[in-house]
């Protein structure tokens, strides 16, 4: 018989000791988290609070991304290659995350009338200098190993610009996302349904007339290529926090709108909706194989309202 002396006992106790507390922790969860944040370019005390709640709130949450869904720089968007107002604009509020941001344009992005198509390019020039500022082209997918995400502009949308190629841009995504089994995200500007001053797709300001206006083609395109593929839709657009399920409109989608991360307007009562508030702050999307959990998440870096989501298709 081996005699184990006192010397070799201790290595030997600490050794089993370490392999019997691993065998009993939780098995680690792979996910991908997202800040989910639009509306945001006004260089303003609001813009500084939310910026300074997700510095705080990642400290204690894993936050893999951002996802910026649009009116990065307001009022007019970037005017040359030579602005510098994205370092003010991004840079300087949301480079101390140190993650990259999944960047969709909005409307503002675009100018005064929403149609200064270069204004979009001086976004690309950017993303060259910044590497934490994802935006290869106006729309693109970008996939993580939890989900597909398709990044639509919506703002060419709304003025039938790049219709085609954004359609079939869903649709392989949408494809991939089957293949894959993982979620399928789009994110945009316009929200398909909205309690905010602009409204619903479709009739956005109250109006159903002009086209460019109204979102009728916005509305049209997710009626078609969206609404019960995608499991969630992310956008802006109006400043406040909703959170809805689309099906009220027959859109099997769930619908986020966070487009408070610099200012808050106006809610009035016209869609069904499970959270809102017109506290400006963020949405937290944190996404597992089969599961989604999503946090509204105010400027003091407080919880408002949490929900979970099981994938069922």
């Amino acid at each position: 018989m081996y005699q184990i002396t006192r010397k070799f006992l201790l290595p030997l106790l600490v050794l089993f000791t370490v392999v019997q507390s691993s065998a009993v922790e939780a098995p680690y969860t792979d996910s991908t988290n997202l800040v989910v944040f639009g509306d945001s370019g006004k260089d303003n005390q609001g813009q500084l609070d939310v910026s300074m709640a997700m510095q705080e709130f990642c400290t204690r949450e894993k936050c893999d991304y951002g996802a910026l869904v649009g009116d990065v720089v307001y009022p007019t968007g970037v005017k040359s290659a030579k602005d510098p107002i994205l370092e003010t604009m991004f840079d300087k509020y949301y480079n101390p995350l140190n993650i990259p941001f999944i960047i969709s344009l909005g409307n503002h992005d675009y100018g005064k009338l929403t149609l200064q198509w270069k204004r979009g390019y001086y976004h690309k020039l950017h993303a060259q200098k910044n590497p934490n500022y994802l935006f290869p082209h106006y729309y693109y997918v970008h996939e993580t190993p939890e989900a597909v995400i398709a990044v639509l502009d919506t703002t060419r949308l709304m003025w039938i610009r790049s219709y085609t190629a954004q359609r079939k841009m869903v649709q392989a995504a949408y494809k991939r996302a089957q293949e894959t089994g993982k979620w399928f995200f789009v994110q945009g500007h316009h929200p398909y349904l909205s309690n905010g001053k602009h409204g619903n797709a479709g009739y956005y300001e109250q109006f159903p007339l002009p086209f460019f206006a109204s979102g009728r083609i916005v509305k049209k395109f997710f009626d078609r290529y969206v609404c019960g593929k995608a499991h969630f839709y992310l956008a802006g657009h109006d400043h406040s926090l909703q959170l809805m399920n689309g099906v009220q409109a027959g859109c099997e989608t769930q619908l986020i709108v966070s487009g408070s991360g610099a200012s808050s307007t106006k809610l009035y009562t016209r869609n069904f909706v499970e959270f809102e508030s017109l506290e400006m702050g963020f949405f937290h999307v944190s996404i597992e194989a089969q599961n989604v959990h999503v946090k509204a998440v105010n400027s003091n870096a407080e919880v408002m309202f949490e929900k979970s989501y099981t994938k069922t298709r």
